[in-house]
């Protein structure tokens, strides 16, 4: 028996090919028999009307019911709308001042608030905004698996993630997504900092020059076809020697992975990506990354204080990690 779970309201894994109708499709495919659990437990009423509105119009989604719990909370939704970034900081810090003063006041019951950004570079300002308001901070526990921090991307690779990532290259070598995964596991030159990275926008533009109305060329071919051709400058990008011997490196890593996995005497799937992650020193590497993740775990939580001075106090300690990864909670 195969059991499918999912959410098709929550495909965040959409950047790993996840799409809202991938349930429907695996009903159809397998003749399975769906079993819909309408009811959220979890959000306050007035939360979930809110999502509710926002995803009803898409036309990927199925209209299934979306439940409040029968004796859910009301909650409050309250939407701040500013000019840029920096004007919304400023106005969650000073109601998390405000929501501080009500609980010291004893008109409300408040242990801890939690701030939850889409980006670390969000986190990073509102964390060093909070600081300049005294409040205290204190980052969000991480698992061992790497997932249960905020703000981040979960808190770095995992040895299944990454791994997965090269396979599903070698089975679909134009997954722009893995190749990004892959190239920057273990960390290359100039490669690992994802779209925005000098030698990932070098193989756009040079995908672009070779692209038509008709074919669209990947990261991979491009990778291949630059190394083929000496590196060719893409536009006014070129690549350095150390870029060019990273990405060769990559290319070597990748085909040694592609003709194992593809041999006719291929050993099992578990074995080769054992074979693989040595190959690459991916064990080191996520070593490594979990010895930075836990130097820089040393503070953010804004917890509820009964003074700013109090507060201020412990956010005082915190001053040699603002240029690390930040979370709040």
């Amino acid at each position: 028996v195969v059991t499918c779970v999912g959410d098709a309201d929550q495909s965040i894994y959409g950047f790993r090919g996840s799409q809202p109708d991938m349930l429907t499709r695996l009903t159809a495919a397998f003749g399975c028999m769906p079993l819909i659990l309408p009811t959220n437990y979890r959000c306050a009423s007035s939360i979930l009307n809110l999502a509710k509105s926002l995803i009803e119009g898409s036309p990927l989604r199925e209209h299934l019911p979306l439940l409040s719990a029968p004796r859910a909370a009301a909650g409050e939704v309250m939407v701040i709308q500013k000019v840029d970034r920096q004007a919304e900081i400023e106005a969650i810090c000073r109601e998390v001042l405000a929501t501080q003063e009500r609980s010291a006041g004893g008109r409300e019951a408040t242990h801890s608030i939690a701030l939850l950004c889409r980006l670390r570079v969000d986190c990073l300002a509102l964390r060093r905004a909070l600081k300049e308001y005294g409040v205290a901070c204190v980052q969000a526990e991480k698992g061992e698996d790497g997932g249960g921090g905020v703000g981040g991307d979960g808190g770095g690779s995992t040895a299944a993630t990454v791994s997965l990532a090269w396979l599903r290259l070698v089975v679909e070598p134009k997954d722009d997504l893995s190749f990004l995964a892959c190239v920057a596991a273990p960390s290359r030159a100039s490669f690992g900092g994802g779209e925005a990275s000098p030698g990932i926008r070098y193989l756009r533009s040079l995908a672009a020059s070779k692209s038509n109305g008709q074919r669209s060329v990947c990261l991979l071919v491009a990778a291949i076809h630059a190394a083929r051709k000496g590196w060719p400058p893409a536009g006014p990008s070129r690549l350095s020697r150390p870029q060019q011997e990273a990405l060769s490196s990559f290319l070597q890593d990748y085909e040694a992975l592609r003709v194992a996995a593809l041999a006719a005497d291929a050993p099992p799937i578990d074995v080769l990506l054992e074979a693989h992650a040595r190959r690459i020193g991916l064990e080191a590497m996520l070593e490594k990354e979990r010895v930075t993740r836990a130097s820089q775990r040393a503070a953010f939580t804004v917890a509820s204080s009964t003074s700013h001075r109090a507060a201020g106090a412990h956010a005082g300690s915190d001053e040699s990690s603002d240029d690390g990864e930040s979370a709040a909670s």
